[in-house]
């Protein structure tokens, strides 16, 4: 039995670079159709949004569906939005019962040459021995190399 009580922390800075210039990239975040596209955090999950909405306040509300069902409820709150430059959001994922991690992430798009360079700082917090906070630099490292996939794609 895990201890519902329970807060596991973890802090992970991931980094890519892309072909693509800043605005591109940042494009690629602030359109709702190519975030579900590419922010899937495994290959055998699929996003299924139920709200989208790219505005400081406001936020996307996705399921993760893995196998045809609803696995987690993902809420975004979007706290920063500077275009072309930065993005400060939060994460809460719940098993659609029960909020089982919140995490903080910070996406600086840095030039560099005609591409750029990104960094995503996370700070999870995994609520009653649910190990979020171990797993979510994974989900979101999934997610930026499906970012990157995508930008590729584009740019073919």
């Amino acid at each position: 039995m895990t201890n519902a009580t329970a807060l596991a922390h973890a802090t992970n800075t991931l980094n890519r670079s892309f072909a693509a210039p800043p605005s591109a990239v940042f494009a690629a975040w602030a359109d709702a159709e190519a975030r579900a596209t590419w922010g899937s955090p495994a290959p055998n999950v699929t996003l299924r949004q139920e709200e989208a909405a790219f505005e400081v306040g406001k936020g996307d509300r996705t399921w993760c569906v893995v196998d045809g069902k609803d696995c987690y409820l993902v809420l975004t709150q979007f706290l920063d939005i500077v275009t072309d430059t930065r993005i400060v959001l939060v994460e809460t994922v719940s098993d659609g019962d029960a909020t089982i991690g919140i995490s903080l992430a910070s996406a600086e798009f840095i030039p560099q040459g005609t591409g750029t360079h990104l960094r995503v700082t996370l700070q999870a917090v995994g609520i009653g021995g649910s190990d979020f906070e171990r797993d979510v630099a994974a989900g979101w490292g999934s997610a930026l190399d499906g970012l990157g996939r995508l930008l590729l794609k584009a740019a073919a």
